[in-house]
């Protein structure tokens, strides 16, 4: 693959020792340019809410589960979160 880089007001093509600056000049820039790293993200945590049971009568009590799954690959620590309980 050939490519031809054109510069200046006149557009003359710029070859030899010029073009190799400016090639090393680039290259250099984006070896400097820091690197995402997706695995570095960290996925937020699921949480689940379950009744047992479910459904209950007058003067019945229900025991309610919360259950929090890490599913990213980092440790988490101090999670927080607040739930509104549905109404009577």
């Amino acid at each position: 693959m050939a490519m031809i880089v054109t510069g200046g007001a006149s557009g003359e093509r710029i070859t030899g020792p010029v073009f190799r600056f400016f090639l090393l000049v680039f290259v250099a820039l984006v070896a400097a340019m820091p690197v995402r790293n997706a695995s570095a993200q960290v996925a937020p945590p699921t949480f689940t809410k379950t009744f047992t049971p479910d459904t209950i009568g007058p003067t019945s009590t229900t025991t309610l589960r919360f259950d929090i799954t890490n599913t990213g690959s980092t440790p988490v620590s101090s999670v927080a979160f607040s739930d509104t309980l549905p109404p009577e």
